[in-house]
């Protein structure tokens, strides 16, 4: 996501996520004095889901809890949603509503991981 240091791809990394992606420098943060690929919302979306794969398994009581009724995981969403809608909104409160919107939602690959894993020949 960082421009400055895909070098020659920059303009790839661009255009890869252009489609999910606004893009707008201003509402991007900047690495050295270039914007991110990724706007202040997304960029808390892939860090929040970055860190719920490294962090779930470190946290099994409630891993188990919230997997055992998943359709809690679109609570961990309002706050975005309600950030979205609000006009002053900062690049703060993208980010971080971005990170608590996408954490939880990092359990569900790692569950069906996990029950791959359990039971690795299923019947057809």
């Amino acid at each position: 996501m960082a421009p400055p240091f895909t070098g020659a791809y920059a303009d790839f990394v661009h255009w890869l996520l252009h489609p999910v992606c606004h893009q707008i420098p201003e509402r991007s943060f900047h690495l050295l004095g270039e914007p991110l690929a990724a706007c202040h919302r997304c960029t808390g979306l892939y860090a929040g889901f970055t860190l719920g794969v490294l962090i779930w398994p470190w946290l099994p009581g409630l891993a188990e809890r919230l997997s055992a009724n998943p359709r809690w995981i679109a609570v961990f969403l309002v706050p975005l949603l309600l950030d979205w809608a609000m006009v002053w909104n900062t690049p703060t409160t993208r980010f971080v509503t971005g990170v608590v919107a996408s954490f939880p939602v990092a359990l569900l690959p790692l569950v069906a991981f996990g029950e791959r894993v359990a039971d690795p020949v299923r019947p057809s």
